[in-house]
């Protein structure tokens, strides 16, 4: 198994559940873009992960932050 930015498959999986339950009508953060914006989060630069969701995405501030906040 090799080592994935991030985090495990298993870990992906948990993340696209939480981004979909989250963001009820629009559509999830795509898995390359969840990797990276969990892999900023481990490295303790939320506001990286933000920024980059809403740079890939169409989702507002307090969506983005929550969001965040929430993927494992």
């Amino acid at each position: 198994m090799t080592h994935e930015p991030g985090g495990s498959q298993a870990r992906l999986d948990v993340a696209r559940s939480v981004a979909t339950g989250l963001l009820a009508g629009a559509a999830p953060p795509d898995d390359a873009t969840l990797t990276e914006v969990m892999a900023l989060k481990d490295r303790r630069k939320p506001s990286h992960a933000v920024k980059l969701l809403r740079e890939r995405t169409s989702l507002g501030l307090g969506d983005a932050r929550r969001l965040v906040d929430r993927l494992p």
